[in-house]
């Protein structure tokens, strides 16, 4: 299957200095800007696939309700019609229309806003589904993810592509490969996307 791929921003978040820095307390008052980026993926059957979600709608709409006063305060979130299902239907894309959503990891910058999607699974690696029940990192929020049963694991066992060492064809046809990529998590993953008229 084809399809089009464009990307939206979801939002923008203030990362703390003291999460990148050699000497953390003399980092307290810099960071970094970020923005979450999210990839939509418009299938010819219609159906949409994201990888990754930003923030939830619920988190723009009151960030101290949702995260706490503190958090927000920290991660710079600002309320406003940020959410990735909002925007897509501005640009008239029912956010019924997505069905898969792939996690690059599962921190709840990331994927929050998989709860704004009610028919879409979220696809994440195996390894980061551990991690995440295990809760390794402060960044992972069960409640977000778990309460409805749609988080589905996968294991990349696929040859080795695009220079990491294992691989996954998720939808059989090469349009969205999960690719094994640890680093910021134990098991984040990293998505290509290989259009149709562009394969051998």
């Amino acid at each position: 299957m084809g399809g089009d791929t464009f990307f939206l921003t979801s939002g923008r978040l203030r990362a703390p200095g003291f999460a990148f820095a050699e000497r953390p307390l003399k980092s307290l008052l810099g960071g970094l800007s970020l923005t979450n980026t999210v990839a939509v993926h418009l299938r010819d059957d219609g159906s949409v696939v994201l990888v990754d979600t930003g923030f939830s709608e619920a988190i723009f709409a009151d960030p101290g309700k949702t995260l706490g006063v503190a958090q927000s305060r920290v991660l710079g979130v600002t309320r406003g019609d940020h959410a990735i299902a909002r925007q897509l239907e501005s640009l008239g894309i029912s956010r019924a229309r997505v069905t898969t959503i792939v996690a690059t990891h599962l921190h709840r910058d990331h994927v929050s806003g998989a709860i704004d999607f009610p028919n879409a699974e979220l696809v994440c690696s195996a390894r980061e589904l551990e991690s995440f029940r295990a809760k390794k990192s402060a960044a992972y929020e069960p409640r977000d993810l778990e309460r409805d049963g749609r988080l589905r694991p996968v294991s990349l066992t696929g040859s080795p592509s695009y220079g990491f060492p294992s691989s996954l064809d998720l939808l059989g046809d090469g349009s969205v490969v999960l690719l094994d990529a640890p680093g910021h998590t134990r098991g984040s993953i990293a998505v290509a996307h290989l259009p149709l008229h562009s394969r051998l």
